[in-house]
């Protein structure tokens, strides 16, 4: 039936929910990810702009003493205090040229324990100082020297000798622990190893030195946790409504909507529309559940309406031959049950077809009708039956208490068409319209023995041979037994 298409497609809106589960996940995890890179790059951002506003002042002091080699400014108690206040800051290193000779200018200032030294002190540098701090010694021994200002110069060289060998120290203590990265001036680097966020900026002096910034960023990461944390929250609800909506839809769409397919995959005679519980329904799915209903209903009934009308031979009234094959093993069921006699009867019109070949098919039909209300009007009892198995070929079915009773009814049914006295010049010697008849029939005892009415359809089939072999307007009789070999022509 044309509901084949509906099941079959079934397995694509099955196929359609999976695959769209699939999508809202896809979604929801690429909605998601873009929402973290976007939450995540406005946090950066955020910190990179806060770290350039904490270095600003920085790079105002330090530029005019790069400038000028000035390293008293950048160690003063008030320079610390600024390199403190900057939020964050846990170390930074600079790098520059003075604007009035060739010479380095470098320092370092890490926040724990909070000092600065210089980082462009060399070996020669130090050689030198120690050279002159031994001259001042030696010319102080001499005789005739000015002892105070020499015990002055020395007490001076001593100072600058020691902030060396501290500055060195220092230099070797802090050494590594806050390597500069690769970064193009202006830029920045967030590792996430150190948890550190590197700025490399630009001094203001001409020489345009530059400053490399460390800054604690375990906040931003903290931060970072936090929006993944939040996000995986949205995706995974976002996910589980999904997954609920689609359950949903399943149960309340597909899972009636594949019951009326599984109603549709059944014989059309076969479905019971009254029950579904769709069928009280507000929505689509109600309108489609009447609809069926209606389309089964209307369908039925016109099965019934064309088998009604099958079980009906359209031109003699009597019992059509599908309606035959239909009811004949029921009728032998019935007689089995009843403890009857059954007779088989096999009409056949003599010579007919000289009839219809003579007259015309046209006048053979009329003739046909009046076979049938003759034999109508034979069938005296509700067990009697008569079917036209086609063209001129009859069958009668009756059930007797006695075997007796129906040769009598097979020689009434000869005499009475005989009777009608319809001319048929083509069948000598009566020259109307007669009819041969085998007859097949069964003892009550016997009876049981009989599976099928075919068996008696052979025998009887086989009689009527034998009538119309007798001359026609002939009555053969057979009596059918367990023992009888249906091919056994020889009991008449």
């Amino acid at each position: 039936m044309p509901f084949a298409n509906v099941v079959n497609s079934l397995k694509i809106s099955q196929l359609l929910l999976v695959s769209h589960l699939i999508l809202v996940i896809w979604l929801v995890f690429t909605m998601t990810y873009n929402r973290y890179q976007s939450e995540w790059g406005t946090r950066i951002s955020h910190a990179v702009s806060s770290a350039r506003t904490n270095s600003n002042a920085i790079i105002d002091l330090v530029s005019p003493s790069a400038a000028g080699l000035n390293y008293t400014n950048i160690k003063l108690d008030s320079a610390l205090k600024l390199y403190a206040a900057a939020e964050n800051l846990l170390f930074f290193s600079v790098e520059a040229k003075s604007d009035f000779s060739a010479k380095r200018f470098g320092f370092s200032y890490i926040s724990d324990p909070g000092v600065v030294w210089k980082t462009n002190i060399t070996e020669l540098e130090v050689a030198a100082d120690e050279a002159k701090l031994a001259e001042l010694k030696q010319r102080l021994m001499e005789d005739g020297s000015d002892q105070v200002k020499l015990t002055f110069l020395i007490g001076r060289a001593q100072e600058r000798l020691l902030r060396h060998y501290v500055d060195i120290g220092r230099q070797e203590e802090f050494q590594g622990l806050f390597p500069l990265p690769n970064i193009e001036q202006g830029g920045y680097q967030l590792n996430p190893q150190t948890q550190q966020l590197v700025l490399h900026l630009a001094l203001r002096n001409q020489q345009k030195g530059s400053i490399h910034l460390f800054y604690d960023a375990k906040h931003l990461y903290q931060l970072q946790h936090e929006i993944r944390t939040q996000l995986l929250k949205e995706a995974i609800t976002a996910i589980l409504f999904s997954v609920i909506l689609i359950v949903w839809a399943s149960w309340w769409i597909v899972r009636p909507i594949k019951r009326l397919a599984t109603a549709m995959s059944a014989h059309v005679v076969d479905i019971d529309v009254s029950n579904m519980p769709e069928l009280a329904r507000k929505d689509e799915v109600g309108v489609l559940a009447r609809r069926f209903q209606t389309l089964v209903q209307r369908a039925q009934g016109q099965i019934v309406e064309l088998e009604q009308l099958s079980e009906v031979d359209a031109l003699t009234q009597l019992g059509s031959r599908f309606y035959f094959n239909a009811c004949s093993n029921d009728y032998l069921n019935q007689a089995k049950r009843a403890k009857q006699c059954l007779g088989f009867l096999i009409c056949d019109l003599d010579n007919f077809k000289a009839y219809n070949d003579n007259l015309g098919h046209p006048e053979g039909d009329k003739v046909l009708r009046r076979v049938g209300l003759s034999i109508q009007s034979t069938m005296k009892r509700d067990t009697d039956m008569a079917f036209r198995l086609g063209g001129e070929e009859f069958v009668v079915l009756l059930q007797t208490q006695q075997a007796d009773d129906i040769y009598p009814i097979a020689i009434q049914l000869c005499q009475q068409l005989e009777g009608l006295e319809i001319e048929h010049p083509q069948n000598a010697p009566y020259d109307v319209v007669t009819m041969s008849i085998g007859v097949c029939f069964v003892c009550s005892d016997d009876l049981l023995q009989l599976s099928d009415i075919d068996q008696l359809y052979k025998v009887a089939d086989q009689a009527l041979y034998r009538a119309k072999a007798a001359g026609r307007n002939a009555i053969e009789l057979t009596q059918w037994t367990s023992q009888q070999d249906p091919s056994d022509d020889q009991n008449s």
